[in-house]
């Protein structure tokens, strides 16, 4: 069976209801309300902000089908697919967003180089300060290559030995929590490791 030719059509219902989610959770428009019902409500949509996970475990999901059992895996195939898939469309969106920037406002700083270098690398979500600098949503990029990057290596491990599936989630959580109190006063690097890495890995077979 050719699992890249593989469709499944309750994901597309999947991915609908996360980005509705999201979509939802940043433009409700009664958050402000002071109506029982209103806050009620508000309560809710607070909540809507896991649409992102779920956009990350539907990630980890399909990854894992389409490669857990392909031995030995292809690496450089693997990452050029990845890369081709993700980076050339945010590349151009953040060349718009900077340039933009640059016109609207006549100043470039070293600041802006920074923010920039990070964006382009896509690791701007592993400081606070740079967190939501140029194409803001694109903070969950650097979630996503993290996950591509380190993904064949959870497989190799767990096909080798099975005892990895339980174990990798438990030591992954636990570096995480360490590097994340070690980063905390500059850096979400950390808690990115705690909270989501693991979070593919729990819904491998």
């Amino acid at each position: 069976m050719n699992n890249s030719k593989m469709f499944f059509p309750a994901l597309t219902g999947y991915r609908a209801i996360a980005a509705w989610m999201i979509f939802i959770y940043h433009f409700f428009p009664f958050k402000n309300e002071s109506h029982s019902y209103s806050k009620w409500i508000a309560n809710i949509v607070w909540e809507f902000h896991i649409g992102v996970d779920m956009f990350f475990v539907l990630s980890g999901f399909l990854i894992t089908y389409r490669y857990f059992n392909e031995n030995p895996i292809d690496f450089k195939k693997y990452m050029v697919n990845r890369f081709a898939r993700i980076y050339p469309m945010y590349f151009l969106i953040t060349v718009a967003v900077f340039i933009s920037g640059y016109l609207t406002s006549g100043v470039w700083t070293q600041e802006k180089t920074i923010e920039a270098l990070l964006s382009f690398t896509m690791t701007k979500a592993f400081f606070k300060e740079y967190f939501l600098g140029g194409v803001a949503q694109g903070w969950t990029l650097t979630l996503e290559e993290m996950f591509y990057v380190t993904a064949p290596f959870y497989f190799i491990l767990i096909r080798k030995r099975k005892i990895w599936l339980y174990l990798l989630p438990i030591f992954i959580f636990i570096f995480g929590f360490g590097m994340k109190e070690f980063f905390s006063n500059f850096s979400n690097l950390g808690g990115f490791l705690q909270k989501n890495i693991a979070n593919p890995l729990c819904i491998m077979k």
